[in-house]
């Protein structure tokens, strides 16, 4: 196995001896991100577009190389007009694995495909241009714009929120909801949409005890037939289809309620969504602040497991020394493991060889003397936890190679041939003039038969 923070071969070890990186960690972010996309895939499936996004956005955050989830997102970017990201994705993909990859596929058919290409650039242009004519507060510009992008790529989400938030800004209520209307067809549970729908019905927030919940009762009115768990993702854009009849019927109810509503206290309306908007979007400002604070976060931290501060080493160092003057050998040498050299001034690196040579080799020899003995006794699985430990302090000791060997002879004893053969393979790569080096070489040839 490869350490994948410095790919280091760790052997058959958990624990990388060069860096410190925990594989377990790995092993339980790829879990993480199943689970995520899991999730992700069956909202999807459900319609649940916008939500099914956000969640294989999280897979691939703790698994970069989850193919699987990366053609997916790619996908769902594709069905809301969000070609650049999609390709961007794709394109990640088939660098990490270019055989048997469909999004090789997704990529040759978008290139094929090159005058679709143009209408999504387009489309952005267009819906660039009417955000900077709301900005100058021309709505009209604005729509005019949206409608363009609309028209290049009728899927395209963003622009069809904007649309919908515009109708609203010019108090344009039947046009709003109509404009809402078409957006629900595409991503009916989409969090903005649930916001604007209740912008345009304020008397619907009254939810009755015992009743339906507002999300449920717009999801009765939106909800996709279910997709069939069978559906072939690489056709998933071209298998979304809507009840169109159910819609219609939805816009029907939705003017009677206008009717009801543009007849009382329109102007107080109109100024409460207006409130509402401005709140919307200081939040949306906010939620964009705090992501690329967590981002500076992330990369501060990554930047601070890489290299530790000299107050720490410092402070590590001090540590070691105490406890090895204590009699704490074993203690020390697992602070000492913590510190690195290079990091150290001239004075300093004196005293951190004498206890790393007094306390390493020491503490590796001492569960490298209890591991042959379980060996010798036949206890092949605490043998292969204390020559595992042994490795952990230090692989460069005279008896590093013997340990190696009698660890493989454990792992064989115990049927794991594979982890056998990966000791076997590790003494013939770095032990060259081991004495142990003609025995596993012999091993390796009887493991692979």
């Amino acid at each position: 196995m490869i350490c994948p923070g410095c790919e280091y071969d760790l052997g058959n070890k958990k624990l990388c001896s060069k860096c410190g990186y925990d594989s377990r960690i790995n092993d339980k972010s790829k879990k993480i991100s199943a689970i995520f996309y899991n999730k992700g895939l069956n909202l999807i499936k459900n319609g649940c577009i916008s939500q099914g996004i956000k969640l294989l956005e999280k897979s691939v955050e703790f698994d970069k190389k989850n193919i699987t989830a990366r053609n997916l997102l790619g996908l769902g970017y594709i069905y809301l007009g969000r070609a650049g990201d999609a390709l961007k994705h794709w394109v990640i993909s088939v660098h990490m694995r270019k055989e048997n990859n469909l999004a090789n596929e997704y990529i040759e058919d978008a290139q094929k495909n090159k005058a679709k290409l143009a209408k999504y650039d387009e489309a952005i242009t267009m819906y660039n241009e009417a955000l900077a004519y709301i900005k100058e507060k021309n709505e009209d510009m604005s729509i005019i714009r949206i409608k363009k992008a609309i028209n290049l790529s009728e899927n395209f989400l963003e622009a069809h929120k904007l649309l919908v938030l515009c109708y609203i800004i010019q108090g344009n209520y039947e046009k709003a909801m109509y404009s809402l209307d078409r957006a629900m067809k595409l991503d009916y549970n989409n969090e903005d949409l649930i916001n604007y729908y209740k912008i345009l019905n304020p008397e619907s927030t009254i939810v009755k005890k015992n009743s339906m919940t507002e999300k449920q009762k717009i999801q009765k009115v939106y909800m996709k037939p279910k997709v069939n768990t069978s559906v072939n993702k690489r056709k998933l854009v071209k298998s979304m289809s809507i009840l169109f009849g159910v819609v219609f019927v939805a816009v029907i109810l939705a003017s009677m309620l206008f009717g009801t509503i543009f007849s009382r206290e329109l102007n107080k309306i109109k100024e409460d969504n207006k409130k509402y908007i401005i709140e919307i979007a200081e939040y949306e400002a906010k939620v964009q602040q705090m992501k690329a604070e967590t981002d500076a976060l992330k990369e501060r931290v990554g930047l601070l497991q890489d290299e530790k501060s000299s107050t720490d080493q410092v402070k590590f160092l001090n540590q070691a020394d105490e406890l090895y003057k204590n009699g704490n050998v074993e203690q020390a040498a697992i602070k000492i493991k913590l510190i690195s050299k290079s990091d150290l001034d001239t004075n300093l690196k004196v005293k951190y060889d004498e206890i790393y040579n007094n306390t390493i080799p020491t503490v590796a020899k001492t569960y490298y003397t209890k591991a042959k003995e379980f060996y010798d006794s036949a206890k092949y699985e605490d043998a292969v936890i204390n020559f595992e430990k042994s490795f952990n302090y230090s692989m460069s000791e005279i008896f590093s190679d013997d340990a190696l060997y009698y660890a493989g002879l454990s792992y064989e004893k115990k049927g794991d041939k594979d982890k056998a053969l990966e000791s076997m393979n590790a003494i013939i790569k770095d032990y060259k003039d081991s004495d142990k080096y003609e025995k596993a070489s012999l091993k390796k040839t009887e493991l692979e038969k």
